[in-house]
Parts: C-alpha cells; sequence; structure tokens
C-alpha cells in the first residue's frame, strides 16, 4: 500500500523509473485503488526494460485517461507486481528488481 488518501483528493501525476530491471515472467506494475474494472487500477508498465536517467513512464496520456483522477473514496492506493499488471493477475515470480514509484496528489 502506498497510502490512505482524503476523499476529493486530485492524483495529478504517476510515475515509475525501473533502476534495476525485473527478472520472471512478463513482471508488469499496476497502480490504483484495485476496485472495479478486473482490478486493473490506473497504471500499468513493464518492469523488464531500465529506465534512462531522467526518463520515467507515465500514466499521463492519450492512452491512460485515468490520470489526473479525483479520488471519490478513502480506500488505499496500492502497487502490485503480476504477468499482466492486474491486482489479482498471476504471480510473475520476481526474484530480482529495483523501481520507484512517484506519486503526486492535490488535497480537496
Amino acid at each position: 500500500m502506498l497510502f490512505t488518501p482524503e476523499e476529493g483528493e486530485v492524483v495529478t501525476y504517476l510515475g515509475n523509473v525501473v533502476l534495476t530491471p525485473y527478472d520472471g515472467t512478463s513482471p508488469t506494475l499496476g497502480v490504483g485503488q484495485g476496485q472495479g474494472n478486473g482490478d486493473i487500477g490506473w497504471f500499468q508498465t513493464d518492469l523488464t526494460v531500465q529506465s534512462s536517467l531522467f526518463g520515467s513512464a507515465t500514466a499521463i496520456s492519450p492512452d491512460n485517461p485515468n490520470i489526473p483522477s479525483w479520488l471519490l473514496s478513502s480506500d488505499p492506493i496500492e502497487v502490485w507486481i503480476s504477468q499482466d499488471g492486474t491486482k489479482e493477475g498471476a504471480d510473475s515470480g520476481c526474484t530480482l528488481g529495483e523501481s520507484y514509484v512517484y506519486f503526486i496528489r492535490q488535497a480537496p
């Protein structure tokens, strides 16, 4: 779990930087409240490729319209790794890997 938000907060940025590529079977990072939509969350990214020095995989794009997002509940924000990026997806079996998840929010 990253944190428990206040109802009405706005997620303005969500990104990931991979320092050490992950091993395992298709390791995919997922971030969200894990509610509905098959627990897809707001953001998914491949963890097998190291990020450039200042690069990050950010969820603010036409491909993912979920960010920025107004939080309608105080359900905890969670981070997970699975083969398909869904919260209930198959375990990727990672034994190696390191990354940072950046999360910026604005209070109501």
